[in-house]
């Protein structure tokens, strides 16, 4: 379609083509269901390499990254005292919201498909490289944030567990007293 086109009428049908594609991953990507956007499923699951979020510090700097990128995809401070003021289900949510950000930025990826498919070979090549390099940096992010949210549930769990365990273990006066 666009193969017998111009360069300038191809390069501006094919930015709003990406303009589109962006809203339409959104979309797919606001409206799947939590059991397909789950961070335990294939595509989401932390790797365990990258448990502690050291593996995306060291070789991305992705500390530095998320401060710099446009609009912060991601609206949480890391490592910073956010995360002890949240809750579990608000943590969880959280989690939930990485998993979005993450497959929105893998179908916005998708956009090469259809650049094969309507534009000539060099064309379709400089967008989808475009495309792609553009959306790396949330890719990593929203991974390094779900890797510190995941670190910050896990702490969470531990600190109710030891408080469950003093609460059981700690006698009450109150019981103490009237049992004499």
């Amino acid at each position: 379609m666009l193969k017998s086109s111009g360069f300038g009428i191809a390069l501006f049908i094919n930015i709003i083509i990406v303009v589109l594609w962006n809203f339409l991953s959104y979309f797919i990507s606001t409206l799947l269901p939590k059991k397909y956007i789950h961070d335990s499923r294939p595509p989401f699951r932390i790797r365990d390499f990258e448990h502690q979020g050291k593996f995306y510090e060291e070789n991305f700097a992705c500390d530095k990254w998320y401060r710099s990128l446009p609009g912060r995809p991601i609206r949480w401070r890391l490592k910073d005292n956010m995360f002890e003021r949240k809750t579990i289900p608000d943590l969880q949510k959280m989690v939930l919201a990485t998993c979005r950000i993450e497959l929105w930025s893998m179908l916005n990826c998708t956009y090469f498909l259809c650049a094969w498919i309507l534009d000539a070979a060099y064309l379709a090549f400089i967008l989808s490289s475009i495309v792609f390099i553009a959306n790396i940096p949330y890719i990593i992010c929203s991974r390094y944030a779900r890797c510190m949210i995941l670190n910050a549930m896990i702490g969470k769990r531990r600190e109710q567990a030891k408080k469950a365990k003093e609460k059981k273990d700690t006698p009450n006066f109150m019981d103490m007293y009237f049992s004499l």
